[in-house]
């Protein structure tokens, strides 16, 4: 082998781009949507709690009735789309290109799994924005402390 061949380097070996300023505030951005998604979702079995003991849910034939019945189904849809706006957001700034952000759209439907999927995608953007040194608190990243990688390192 030459020396001229070992010099080269593949495109795996190539040092990662650092992302920019701007790639990280939209980074932090949808995390703090997922978080909301999050939220939301979790608010969703004491909000139909809520409805049942307040009266506005009543059961006839083993039907829910009432204005809290489309209350709660209306808030369960924006709260789903929402989340799968969030999740779709996040995963094609995480794993663009990859699809993956179908199958946690698709994972929203299903209520414990949902919340899990969500959780997992947002564990994995506050991994990835530690890694350029954003501070990343219970509601998110810090949008003070994001800075420019390529100077920091």
């Amino acid at each position: 082998m030459s020396e001229d061949s070992e010099s080269r380097s593949t495109p795996s070996q190539q040092a990662p781009r650092l992302p920019t300023v701007d790639e990280l505030r939209e980074l932090a951005v949808a995390q703090r949507r997922v978080i909301l998604a999050v939220l939301l979702k979790v608010l969703q079995p004491p909000l139909a709690f809520l409805l049942i003991v307040t009266g506005l849910v009543t059961f006839e034939d083993g039907r829910a009735v009432g204005v809290g019945s489309n209350i709660s189904v209306l808030y369960y849809l924006v709260v789903t789309v929402f989340a799968i706006y969030a999740i779709g957001k996040l995963a094609a700034l995480i794993m663009p290109g990859q699809g993956i952000g179908c199958l946690y759209a698709f994972l929203m439907f299903i209520p414990l799994v949902g919340i899990i999927a969500l959780l997992m995608l947002n564990n994995r953007a506050t991994r990835l924005l530690r890694k350029y040194g954003v501070s990343v608190g219970l509601m998110g990243a810090d949008m003070k402390s994001i800075r420019d990688p390529a100077i920091d390192s």
